[in-house]
């Protein structure tokens, strides 16, 4: 049987959170282009109704995507991002009532309002171009989490290999039991996100092909003492198994090493 490592992951669906902050973003920009017209007296006004809508615009639009999403980091940088935003839309906001309230005749009303709504349009622009650049790099550290599990899984089969390491806790299979134990033909990542990958092994049985979580597999002090130094080492930092040793936690501290 042909030795597999297999990386799933699972993944993040960044094009829907690219269209639903795009869409927050559009509608937070338009609201405050239009508490920001020169021909309505009234958006000079209490600017708490202009902050209301920037928070119903994001808990509509964002939030309500990460009920299915469930990925804090990245929900955490859109945050911080779109509370960028709304600190840049309110001080443009906050301009136009200074300059709409001033009764000074030698301020432009007409002129300073299209300027705080190209000022409000250019950072609804430049805070989804910082949403693409967070995106941009948490594809980078799925790539490296990728080529890390796969090292690791390579790493843990060939030392299965040499140690010839074979599975004994496979009773109903006759053909196991006649050689003495299962011999393992696989070893890979079952499946991953950025805080955790699960390892699996596999075996023929004689009929079929069958999988285990690896603390099945790596039951010893010893034998666990490796796989801990071992993925130690192939991360660039300490992590941290379950107590069954079939999963690895990892934080953002080891994808970032």
């Amino acid at each position: 049987m042909k030795r597999s490592f297999l990386v799933s992951f699972k993944p993040i669906e960044y094009s829907a959170i690219t269209q639903a902050f795009a869409l927050a973003v559009a509608e937070s920009v338009a609201v405050t282009r239009e508490a920001c017209r020169h021909d309505d007296k009234s958006s000079a006004k209490d600017p708490s109704a202009l902050t209301d809508s920037l928070k119903q615009n994001y808990q509509r639009h964002v939030k309500a995507l990460f009920k299915a999403q469930d990925d804090p980091a990245i929900e955490r940088e859109l945050g911080v991002i779109y509370g960028s935003l709304m600190t840049h839309l309110q001080a443009t906001h906050a301009l136009w009532r200074s300059y709409a309230t001033s009764n000074n005749k030698l301020v432009n009303i007409a002129e300073e309002s299209e300027e705080c709504c190209r000022s409000a349009s250019n950072q609804g622009r430049r805070h989804n171009e910082m949403l693409a650049d967070v995106i941009a790099q948490f594809l980078r550290r799925e790539a490296s989490l990728r080529g890390k599990a796969e090292m690791l899984a390579r790493l843990l089969y060939q030392h299965v290999q040499q140690r010839k390491i074979d599975y004994y806790s496979y009773p109903h299979s006759s053909y196991c039991r006649e050689r003495g134990g299962c011999h393992v033909n696989s070893l890979y990542v079952g499946t991953m996100d950025r805080r955790s990958l699960e390892l699996h092994f596999g075996w023929w049985d004689g009929a079929d092909q069958c999988y285990a979580p690896l603390g099945a597999l790596f039951i010893s002090p010893e034998q666990r003492k490796y796989l801990q130094e071992t993925a130690d080492h192939v991360f660039g930092a300490p992590v941290e198994f379950s107590a069954d040793f079939n999963t690895i936690k990892l934080d953002e501290l080891v994808i970032n090493a």
